[in-house]
């Protein structure tokens, strides 16, 4: 891979995430294939290796520390990943947006590892002990509760819906993974679910109390008030206010196209006129 390729991979965080996982599901489908014609038997090593285990945590850490990790990105099965990927895509292209492109790596890692501390808090009862958990849920639905906390009233368009604003859309993924757990067929899957939701959550907050980390990789907490803070080499909340700008710039502009719709172009007062004017020449 040259420089223009790898360096067009790290930087678009969202489809590296996705290739990673995409990459892992089909080394495990080609392992998985020569294990079924006897040729090999490395598919159930490699998963072994990689699965999240229903072990104690303090067992995990000092035998398969990696895994706590490994599992996030680990699919066995097609529609698993399919749906996985869908909301990742979806949702992380949201939060680049809205957020950054630069959080999202550190989202889905951080909702990943509170989904597997929320998995071994699960009761050793409802889970048997030859089950271990794989798959990027977790992960996804940190993603997903930040962006929704951070702009829970932002409204997306979805086909044969219509108009639905995150925080509604996000409260339906809890909701499902909530009403889930009495099936009792996935209870340690649907608690890490909401593992991941909880720090989703906790992490939104927490960055709008304390400031938004920066693009390089360093913090800048304000310390006498809450106002947006230039970051030297970033500029996370400069960047943020922009995408905010724009979103107010779009609301805007559809208003005024309703009013054109409704009561015609003579309604429109001298400032809305320009405001169109401009917008027609960006």
């Amino acid at each position: 891979m040259n420089n223009r390729l790898w360096n067009k991979f790290v930087e678009d965080k969202v489809a590296m995430l996705i290739y990673i996982n995409i990459a892992v599901f089909l080394l495990i489908s080609v392992l998985t294939f020569f294990d079924i014609t006897g040729i090999s038997e490395s598919c159930g090593r490699l998963a072994s290796a990689l699965s999240l285990p229903s072990s104690d945590i303090v067992i995990t850490l000092t035998t398969r520390p990696w895994t706590i990790i490994t599992y996030m990105f680990t699919h066995y099965d097609f529609i698993h990943i399919l749906f996985n990927l869908i909301a990742l895509y979806w949702f992380g292209r949201l939060m680049s947006f809205l957020i950054g492109e630069y959080v999202i790596v550190r989202v889905y890692l951080i909702g990943g590892i509170a989904g597997a501390v929320a998995y071994f808090l699960t009761p050793s009862s409802l889970i048997p002990t030859y089950m271990s958990m794989t798959g990027a849920s977790a992960s996804v639905m940190a993603i997903i509760l930040c962006v929704a906390v951070s702009y829970p009233k932002y409204s997306v368009r979805l086909v044969l819906i219509g108009e639905l604003k995150l925080g509604f859309i996000a409260a339906v993924y809890v909701l499902i993974d909530i009403i889930s757990i009495p099936a009792l067929s996935n209870v340690g899957g649907h608690i890490a679910h909401l593992g991941g939701a909880v720090a989703g959550t906790l992490i939104a907050l927490w960055w709008k109390y304390r400031g938004m980390p920066s693009a390089n990789k360093t913090i800048s907490w304000p310390r006498r008030n809450r106002h947006l803070k230039i970051v030297r080499g970033g500029m996370a909340d400069a960047d943020m206010e922009w995408n905010r700008q724009k979103i107010n710039r779009i609301a805007e502009i559809d208003r005024i196209l309703d009013k054109i719709k409704a009561s015609g172009y003579e309604s429109l007062s001298e400032d809305e006129r320009k405001t169109l004017l401009d917008e027609s020449k960006k």
